[in-house]
């Protein structure tokens, strides 16, 4: 897969995100992974969040500290999706949770 940056604009935030960037939890943020998905809670705001099966998997990897890319080729694996397939939807999963400040990203190494 060629190298890319998710890019997309939700509720009139511009979010890019390189492949080759790394996925930070903020410390506000906890969160349960249980067989039937994934749910986060951000204490400063309240907020809660949740996820199937796939939404876990893709917060183990950034909680693995795995770089977009891997996180992308993982999904794509793990689900036997084409490439382009597993980037589509990985990345709106990664949007929401940047938008939601549920993640932040910085560059990788």
């Amino acid at each position: 897969m060629r190298p890319y940056c998710v890019s997309h604009i939700f509720r009139n935030v511009m979010v890019e995100v390189q492949a080759d960037c790394i996925l930070d939890v903020p410390v506000a943020v906890v969160a349960s992974v249980h067989e039937g998905g994934l749910v986060l809670f951000h204490t400063e705001s309240g907020q809660i969040f949740s996820a199937n099966l796939t939404g876990a998997r893709i917060w183990q990897c950034i909680e693995r500290c795995l770089p977009v890319g891997a996180i992308v080729s993982e999904v794509g694996r793990h689900y036997e999706i084409a490439p382009e397939a597993a980037q589509k939807h990985t990345a709106n999963f990664l949007t929401a949770l940047l938008t939601q400040g549920l993640i932040t990203s910085r560059p990788g190494q």
